[in-house]
C-alpha cells in the first residue's frame, strides 16, 4: 500500500452523534481507505458495509480505519470477518487501523491475530470530501 494520490472521497453529511456512525471513503488508485467514527453496531453496520461495497473494487487493497470508534458490538466484528474473507477471496490486502479500545475488543474476542492491525492510518493526503446521500434513519439512500 503505497502513498499514491487519492482520486475522490465521500463523507456522510454530519458528524457522528452518540449511536451514529460517520463514514468517510478515500478512493485511491490501488486502495480504498474507509474511516468510521462513532458506534459500529447493529444499527450502523450496514452503513460501513455499504461504503465498502460501493467503493472498494475487487483488485484494490482495503484500509479500514476504526481508530475513532467509541463502540463495537458483535455485528461489527462479524463485518470485519466478512471483509477478511473478501480480501482472501480477491487476493487483496486488508489493513485495520485500531485505537486502544478497538484493539482491546479484538484481543478479548480472540480476533486480533486474524488481522493486520496498526495504530495509525497510512499516510495519505485527504481528498476533498463529497457528501453522500443518507436516508432519515441514517442508512445510505
Amino acid at each position: 500500500m503505497d502513498g499514491d494520490r487519492p482520486s475522490s472521497a465521500h463523507r456522510s453529511p454530519h458528524a457522528a452523534a452518540p449511536g451514529d456512525l460517520d463514514v468517510t471513503v478515500g478512493q485511491h488508485a490501488t486502495r480504498v481507505v474507509v474511516t468510521a467514527r462513532g458506534e459500529l453496531d447493529l444499527n450502523t453496520v450496514a452503513h460501513l458495509e455499504a461504503a465498502v461495497a460501493d467503493h472498494a473494487g475487487p483488485r484494490q487493497d482495503l484500509v479500514v480505519d476504526l481508530g475513532e470508534l467509541t463502540f463495537v458490538d458483535s455485528t461489527g466484528l462479524r463485518l470485519l470477518l466478512r471483509l477478511r474473507e473478501r480480501a482472501q477471496r480477491n487476493a487483496t490486502g486488508l489493513l485495520v487501523v485500531t485505537s486502544e479500545r478497538v484493539r482491546r475488543i479484538l484481543d478479548l474476542s480472540g480476533m486480533a491475530a486474524l488481522f493486520d492491525c496498526v495504530d495509525r492510518p497510512p499516510l495519505h493526503a485527504p481528498p476533498t470530501a463529497v457528501p453522500t446521500e443518507r436516508a432519515p434513519d441514517g442508512q445510505p439512500a
